[in-house]
């Protein structure tokens, strides 16, 4: 091999090497990962829609209908009230419903409470939950949400959010439960990072993520919809996305329903 080859071939691996190692450093990082292949989106959107409503209630799809209209309650400082603004925005564009804030108890559809650990239990027992879960076993419950309904249509969701110094997963929370009060559950380890990842929630949507949202909110996946019926339209659908993301970035997921404000 002649000098100059030798020279280009090393070139090579070392541009090869410095490739693995840089995909090796983003490999967790939301926004930097590329689209996931339709298949494998179509497995994980089968986990994360159907495996949180409980045996019986998995067997549909559960979703909102109307724009969530969410009450903020608690100790929430100006960032937690920015961020929960900038979140429902983000799911407005997947989802085409007008998600907001509001002031107004009696118009509210959800509830948010940032609460101390100390409240956490009082909260959590407000919003009727029973469950047979004992104040000790709450010792690494920092979030949690309850979603109200019924035949596969979401109209209520609670979230409880523990703001105690010291949980540093206070904006992963934030984001994963208003995402859940949409009738999507973190039950899926594959594709990560992700919001629907339980092991290691991220603290922004992943480009695939998006993905999922906006195939769950498309038109024509209705609340009530029988999981079968739903997983024979889901692959179509997330082909499509996917092959519009490429073509045209993200803006291909802006929902047809969404009306820019």
């Amino acid at each position: 091999m002649s000098p100059f080859a030798r020279q280009t071939a090393l070139w090579v691996v070392a541009a090869a090497l410095v490739a693995a190692l840089v995909a090796f450093a983003l490999r967790d990082r939301p926004g930097t990962m590329a689209v996931a292949l339709p298949f494998d989106l179509t497995g994980k959107f089968n986990f994360v829609a159907f495996t949180g409503h409980g045996d019986n209630a998995s067997r549909m799809a559960w979703k909102r209908t109307d724009p969530m209209l969410l009450l903020i309650l608690g100790e929430a400082g100006e960032p937690q009230r920015r961020r929960v603004e900038r979140i429902l925005d983000e799911l407005a564009r997947l989802t085409g419903l007008p998600h907001r804030t509001t002031a107004d108890a009696d118009r509210s559809t959800a509830r948010i409470h940032f609460v101390p650990s100390d409240d956490f239990w009082s909260v959590f027992r407000s919003m009727a939950i029973e469950r047979n879960i004992g104040k000790e076993d709450l010792s690494s419950l920092r979030c949690y949400m309850l979603p109200g309904g019924g035949d596969g249509l979401i109209d209520f969701a609670m979230i409880a959010i523990d703001i105690t110094e010291g949980n540093e997963s206070i904006n992963a929370c934030m984001l994963q439960q208003i995402v859940l009060s949409l009738g999507m559950f973190p039950h899926s380890e594959e594709i990560r990072p992700s919001i629907f990842s339980i092991n290691k929630p991220v603290e922004e949507l992943t480009l695939n993520d998006r993905i999922l949202i906006r195939a769950f909110y498309d038109p024509a996946i209705v609340p009530g919809m029988k999981k079968e019926e739903v997983m024979r339209i889901v692959p179509g659908i997330i082909e499509k996305l996917v092959k519009r993301v490429k073509t045209d970035g993200e803006a291909a997921l802006v929902h047809p329903h969404y009306v820019f404000r």
